[in-house]
């Protein structure tokens, strides 16, 4: 009971002397990167709604996104717009497609793409 008695005061005079114990912890968010295979190179990327670059942009370094879902959408004017949700993980996510040729009357028929996790 001494014993108690006598860190409970050690604690009150630390912290009576204007000591402070502090602990915190910094969450770092989960990236993971999204790398295009996709012609045109010159389509639009936009993730999320946002505007992120051009395909050839990414050409020497991936796209950074935090982990999870993603809506990615591939617009180019003349083809078919390409709209996909992906998940990012902590591995590259690879995503292959190309656009098609946009039809008369400005309808467009995307064609299908396949996104593979490849850890590097």
């Amino acid at each position: 009971m001494k014993k108690v008695i006598g860190l409970v005061f050690i604690a009150a005079v630390a912290l009576g002397l204007g000591c402070e114990i502090k602990t915190s912890t910094v969450m770092q968010p989960s990236v993971g990167q999204l790398c295009f295979q996709v012609e045109p190179a010159s389509a639009e990327v936009y993730a999320d709604g946002k505007f992120v670059g051009r395909v050839n942009d990414f050409n020497e370094k991936c796209l950074e996104l935090d982990t999870g879902k993603h809506h990615i959408s591939l617009v180019k004017s003349g083809f078919a717009s390409y709209e996909a949700d992906i998940y990012v993980g902590q591995a590259q996510q690879f995503l292959k497609t190309r656009l098609g040729k946009a039809e008369k009357g400005g309808k467009a028929k995307p064609e299908k793409g396949k996104g593979k996790n490849k850890a590097k």
